[in-house]
């Protein structure tokens, strides 16, 4: 046994699964990049998973969250400007 957790058998090695995992917390998205979802991940290995015992590997991209695109944002501060308009026109603010 080495000390990756690797045992030779013979003529072939057969891998340790001794994953050493650590909680990843979420990175929100901005408007300039990605974020991504809360996940564990080896340290050894570097495999993504959803759980902290290591059962559900997911691949790194599964986690990604787009960026925000900034059009959506003005978009929605235009609307909003435009409503304050409208509830100040009529008297409702």
């Amino acid at each position: 046994k080495t000390d990756d957790g690797s045992v030779f058998s013979g003529d072939y090695t057969v891998i340790g699964s001794a994953h050493e995992i650590v909680f990843v917390p979420e990175e929100k998205p901005t408007t300039t990049s990605a974020g991504m979802n809360a996940h564990y991940e080896c340290t050894r290995c570097g495999a993504t998973f959803t759980d902290a015992q290591g059962n559900d590997e997911v691949p790194p991209q599964s986690l990604v969250i787009p960026k925000i695109n900034n059009f959506f944002i003005r978009l929605r501060d235009f609307f909003e400007k435009i409503i304050k308009f409208i509830r100040r026109l009529f008297g409702k603010e």
